[in-house]
């Protein structure tokens, strides 16, 4: 017992490893083979989008502002294996995806483009596409993900479309990956945690996120902004990251301030990292198994 206490005593604080701003805001994350990691960056005002990759063990890039001929109405869907996969929107106002655009996650390269397809999910370099968008008459077929060549037409065959699509999910590249889930009532420590949770925010929004990590426990969580308090008019959010090992808090940092409100995965854990954004803009990463 005299051990666990000194541990508890003496514990490090955690300090940030790395951190990486692509220069705008960050608007989508997907990891890919070989912990890289890759992201859609986009500037609001300019209305333009760009594509980065870094390695997380060191937060590293890959490359940074790719920019493809459509500047907007394209977005980051998935990764599978090594590739990243693009769809665009070829009607600005419906939301259906059609025209598919695929990167190398290793070095930013376009690989090729299809404007009449939509990848579905894949495994390794085969993808499963429909050609066009009709849900009622769905044209299925397998390509060649680095070539975008097709293997197979499949018509409409939903079940061999189904069965490859169960194989892809079991096979994806999430391995090592810790999304954060809500604190419930029937955890361990629930009563625990929720005392932290009230000394460590001030008026209360929205859920506690929670994840674990060895002997780290991960919160995130949200409180009403000192500017929102101050001018007791407009409801603003500040979003707060405190992890824990054991009941000792030995990180905390207000990553948002003034957000117009609470939002779910504001962090997460990947390859024993712990990565989240702060302030929009920058990618911070903390080592979770750091001895």
């Amino acid at each position: 017992m005299a051990t666990s206490f000194l541990k508890r005593l003496f514990a490090s604080q955690l300090g940030v490893d790395w951190e990486y701003a692509p220069g705008d805001v960050i608007w989508k994350l997907s990891p890919a083979r070989d912990g890289i990691l890759v992201g859609e960056s986009r500037d609001v005002d300019k209305r333009r989008m760009s594509l980065f990759a870094l390695r997380t063990h060191d937060g590293s890039p890959v490359f940074s502002d790719v920019r493809l001929d459509e500047p907007w109405w394209i977005a980051l869907e998935m990764t599978i294996g090594d590739l990243a996969i693009l769809h665009r929107y070829p009607k600005p106002d419906l939301p259906n995806a059609l025209g598919a655009t695929i990167v190398d996650c290793r070095s930013g390269q376009v690989l090729w483009e299809d404007r009449s397809i939509r990848v579905i999910c894949g495994v390794d370099d085969v993808a499963l596409a429909q050609r066009g968008v009709a849900p009622d008459r769905p044209e299925l077929l397998f390509i060649d993900l680095r070539t975008g060549s097709v293997l197979e037409e499949l018509g409409s065959d939903v079940e061999r479309a189904q069965e490859f699509h169960a194989i892809s999910e079991s096979s994806a590249q999430f391995d090592g990956w810790t999304a954060s889930s809500p604190l419930i009532d029937g955890h361990p420590r629930f009563e625990e945690l929720t005392t932290i949770v009230k000394r460590e925010r001030g008026e209360g929004r929205g859920a506690v996120e929670l994840a674990e990590h060895g002997d780290f426990t991960v919160l995130g969580m949200h409180e009403r902004s000192r500017s929102s308090i101050q001018t007791g008019m407009q409801e603003l959010v500040d979003a707060i990251i405190v992890v824990l090992q054991g009941d000792r808090v030995v990180y905390k940092e207000r990553v948002t301030i003034d957000a117009p409100g609470a939002s779910e995965d504001i962090f997460f854990i990947w390859r024993g990292r712990l990565i989240f954004i702060r302030d929009r803009r920058t990618l911070v990463g903390i080592d979770l198994e750091r001895r």
